[in-house]
């Protein structure tokens, strides 16, 4: 199954990327949300403004996070203070199965939601599924 088509609701990150949840190929747990996280984090650390790519690979899979995003500081006049949160702009989630002989050739689809880890990094946790 392949992601569904860029919908006006799946770019405000208010529906997954799969079509239901429930089918979806690749399930994104509270850990793997923390992996993007920590990740996103360290790219987007000293801007007001991202627009750019994230990769991780996870056990099984990779994931590549493509997204424009204004980012918001603890202190707005000290951008090296931990960022508090962050609105989209536009976004989109793509999801690979490991391939030994072509990496990134297999996409898959997700449940992934950028809400999601909105809430991760301004909770600082998400409920266990």
């Amino acid at each position: 199954m392949k992601n569904t088509p860029a919908t006006p609701q799946r770019l405000f990150g208010l529906v997954p990327n799969a079509t239901h949840p429930e089918q979806a190929e690749i399930s994104f747990t509270p850990t793997l949300y923390a992996e993007v996280l920590e990740s996103l984090l360290e790219q987007i650390a000293g801007l007001s403004y991202f627009n750019g790519r994230i990769s991780t690979t996870h056990e099984g899979f990779s994931s590549v996070l493509t997204a424009t995003l204004i980012i918001y500081h603890d202190d707005e006049g000290d951008l090296q203070s931990p960022v508090r949160d962050f609105v989209p702009i536009w976004w989109d989630m793509e999801s690979f199965r490991d391939d030994e002989s072509s990496p990134l050739a297999r996409p898959v689809g997700n449940d992934f939601s950028l809400a999601l880890l909105r809430k991760l990094l301004r909770e600082g946790e998400l409920p266990l599924d």
